[in-house]
């Protein structure tokens, strides 16, 4: 395995604030769309060919591997799948309440 990526997702209660500059958004909605991306451009982007491993983690009063999270590697057989399942549970972090119990 060449590369591996680890996905680290800060989720604690500062996160929950608003963005700075007056934006609609709090800063976990944020995170949470720019995770998405950075996943949805690593399968579009990345070829057959590539070879690395990938996970998603997340931490506010301690670390936990995000749902569905767990490292994926392109050897394995799904990986797309897999990847796509990651990609589907970042949004789990928007939810303030179930983040703080489930950290």
């Amino acid at each position: 395995m060449s590369k591996q990526i680890a996905l680290l997702i800060d989720n604690s209660g500062s996160m929950f604030s608003p963005v700075t500059g007056g934006g609609a958004h709090d800063k976990t909605y944020e995170t949470a769309r720019g995770a998405e991306l950075f996943i949805s451009n690593m399968i579009s982007v990345l070829g057959p060919s590539s070879q690395f491993a990938f996970s998603v983690h997340r931490f506010a009063q301690g670390y936990q591997l995000l749902p569905g999270g767990g490292q994926v590697d392109t050897n394995n057989p799904g990986f797309a799948a897999a990847l796509a399942t990651m990609h589907d549970s970042i949004a789990t972090i928007e939810n303030q309440g179930a983040s703080q119990v489930a950290v």
